[in-house]
């Protein structure tokens, strides 16, 4: 797979002329706008091929951790975790820990939507689950489980049910 990637030379000189050209921000926006889409669509599309995504997910992560890092920044919670969210088999595959430090950062922001607040807690449940952490995972599973029961959204309330009746099964058989 070839993949071109510009020198950090010739990136600084095109963010310069952007910038003096008053349009880093569209640029920027349409890149942003392009990787939610491109990530959301990999994850949820069934007839995807996973394999496929996975390997552009690893060459691509660099530019996510540097929108989920803008995110952070500029407070953009919901942005941040409809992404960290659609990564979820990224993150259950590649690199557990890293997306339970995302998820972190981006639930502390607090959002409106409250469907993106319960599933951003449900995938950080899922990834501690993963860790062999359930103690840890256990709140987030029930704040997800509260959230979906409150707005009455069955599918996800049973798959947030399961994962926290995994999650205390868990805690029982570690003796935790």
């Amino acid at each position: 797979v070839a993949c071109y990637r510009l020198h950090e030379t010739m990136r600084e000189f095109a963010r310069l002329r952007l910038r003096e050209a008053d349009e880093e921000d569209a640029v920027e926006e349409r890149c942003v706008s392009y990787f939610v889409s491109r990530c959301r669509s990999g994850w949820e599309d069934p007839r995807y091929d996973l394999g496929t995504w996975l390997d552009w997910l690893d060459l691509e992560i660099d530019t996510i951790r540097t929108i989920l890092r803008r995110c952070v920044d500029r407070g953009d919670g919901e942005l941040g975790l409809g992404l960290a969210s659609s990564l979820r088999g990224f993150w259950a595959t590649r690199a557990t820990t890293e997306g339970v430090r995302w998820l972190d950062q981006l639930l502390e922001l607090g959002v409106a939507h409250q469907e993106a607040w319960a599933r951003g807690e449900y995938l950080r449940g899922f990834l501690l689950v993963l860790l062999v952490d359930p103690v840890a995972a256990m709140p987030s599973l029930e704040r997800a489980v509260a959230a979906d029961r409150a707005a009455g959204r069955v599918g996800p309330l049973v798959t947030s049910l399961s994962m926290a009746s995994i999650a205390a099964m868990s805690r029982v058989a570690l003796g935790s």
